[in-house]
């Protein structure tokens, strides 16, 4: 009796037993009860399709490009949101600067009174002085060290030289007028005499 050669592309369930299809490979099956002469059926798995595999490929590439991009943009708002962070402070310490330097001639002044008068009297000026100072101190304002130190152009004005006092040559031997700084800006360099010995 012939069998009969058909093509599937599921699995063959068998009574009593679920076999699954290898692509390519003959399975057996039992004939139909309405058929009895018909004999055993030979069923093929179908390879899969050529047109379904590129699909396939063409999917698993798009969503890698897609990822990549994700990866990026990603990056990209990290970047956006530190460089906003950035500015933000910037803009905070300029605007501080500006109103810590309209201040400076009030210390000025604050200092001079506290220099003319006797120390008896100059306790109350002395304590309004440091109390604003502090206060703008919580601003970032700093006071540039000077007297004592090497001269340095970039925070020291030379409007004096000596040649006679205490020191190596170049350093500050007397502050003529303080210097400020907000942050790592400076306001107004120390007005500074600089020793500067003969040969």
């Amino acid at each position: 009796m012939a069998a009969r050669a058909v093509r599937v592309a599921t699995k063959v369930t068998v009574p009593g037993k679920t076999t699954e299809p290898t692509p390519g490979s003959p399975l057996t099956v039992p004939p139909s009860p309405e058929d009895p002469e018909a004999g055993p059926a030979i069923a093929e798995v179908a390879e899969p399709s050529t047109d379904l595999v590129g699909e396939v490929a063409d999917l698993r590439a798009k969503l890698e490009e897609a990822s990549r991009r994700l990866l990026y943009l990603q990056a990209e708002m990290e970047n956006l949101r530190k460089a906003a962070e950035r500015e933000r402070l910037e803009t905070g310490r300029y605007a501080a600067a500006m109103a810590v330097e309209r201040i400076l001639p009030f210390l000025d002044e604050l200092d001079a009174a506290v220099s003319a008068l006797p120390p008896e009297h100059a306790k109350g000026i002395a304590l309004v002085r440091d109390n604003a100072a502090k206060a703008l101190g919580e601003l970032g304002l700093r006071e540039i060290p000077a007297e004592g130190r090497v001269f340095d152009p970039y925070v020291h004005e030379a409007v004096e030289t000596v040649v006679e006092g205490d020191g190596e040559d170049g350093a500050v031997v007397r502050v003529l007028r303080k210097g400020y700084q907000v942050h790592n800006k400076v306001l107004r360099p120390s007005l500074v005499a600089v020793l500067k010995r003969g040969d």
